[in-house]
């Protein structure tokens, strides 16, 4: 992990990933994965299986992208979004692009 944009890939396990200061890209691929995208407009893809997605104050514009090749791993039963403290729920704000999450 740098300052900079980094992208950073996890494996087919249950993988807790890290983003620091830029705008960095966190594939969490298969496996329960947990993704916190860190100071920055960061973008963060769990795909299959329970995905944690952990936003704190500072962490900028996150774009949090849930994503399925197949009906076959459509399992997203059980993501969440953990916000830090400091943060209501109320200060979040949600949009949701047609069938995605």
């Amino acid at each position: 992990m740098t300052a900079g944009d980094d992208y950073i890939f996890g494996i087919h396990e249950n993988d807790t990933i890290n983003g620091a200061e830029g705008n960095d890209s966190l594939y969490g691929w298969l496996g329960a994965d947990s993704l916190t995208g860190g100071a920055g407009d960061d973008y963060l893809e769990g795909s299959w299986h329970a995905d944690t997605y952990v936003y704190n104050l500072g962490d900028g514009n996150d774009t949090i992208y849930e994503y399925s090749s197949s009906t076959q791993y459509s399992r997203h039963l059980g993501d969440k979004l953990v916000l830090g403290p400091g943060i209501a729920v109320g200060d979040v704000i949600v949009t949701r692009n047609a069938a995605d999450w």
